[in-house]
Parts: C-alpha cells; sequence; structure tokens
C-alpha cells in the first residue's frame, strides 16, 4: 500500500526483476488506486526494484522526463502483501 498526493496525473508502480536475470525480464507495471492501493500478479518469487512514477502524458509507461521516485528492493513472494507507508512524489502536475 502506498498513498500518494492527490492531483489530477495518474501514479504508477514499476517493479523490475534485481539480480542475474533482470536484464531479460520486463518491469511490471500496475496503477495506483485512489486509495494508495496496487497489485501485481504473476510474479515470480524473488527479489524486485520499486519506483513510483506520475504518468504525466497518460500513456501507462515510465517515461525518461516523467516525475519518479525510487522505494528500494523488495524481496517478494507468492501471495505477499506489503504496506509501504506514505510515499512522497512532486511534479505530478500538468
Amino acid at each position: 500500500i502506498v498513498t500518494a498526493q492527490p492531483d489530477t496525473i495518474a501514479k504508477w508502480i514499476e517493479l523490475f526483476a534485481a539480480g542475474a536475470d533482470s536484464a531479460s525480464l520486463p518491469p511490471r507495471r500496475s496503477q495506483v488506486g485512489k486509495k494508495g492501493t496496487f497489485s501485481v500478479s504473476g510474479l515470480r518469487p524473488g527479489r524486485f526494484r520499486l519506483t513510483l512514477f506520475c504518468d504525466v502524458n497518460g500513456n501507462g509507461g515510465h517515461d525518461a522526463a516523467e516525475p519518479s521516485t525510487p522505494f528500494g528492493d523488495l524481496d517478494l513472494a507468492p501471495g505477499s502483501k506489503r504496506q509501504l507507508g506514505t510515499w512522497r512524489i512532486t511534479g505530478c502536475q500538468p
């Protein structure tokens, strides 16, 4: 669960596999809901890098010019749930 400041731009999380096979696995994305929750299914167990970004242009992807903030690495297992606390990101206004 992540709490994001309300504004008009959609917030997304992006997960990257961390480790030896990270280059061969594409990032996984999920839109952050109004209550700050998100869900990503179908992940293999392992370590992932998590980033929050503002989808300023509305394309569902993380473009280099869009504001983002890293959370860090997470160890995930099937069915795991985490509460990540409050995450602040600025520059999300159109």
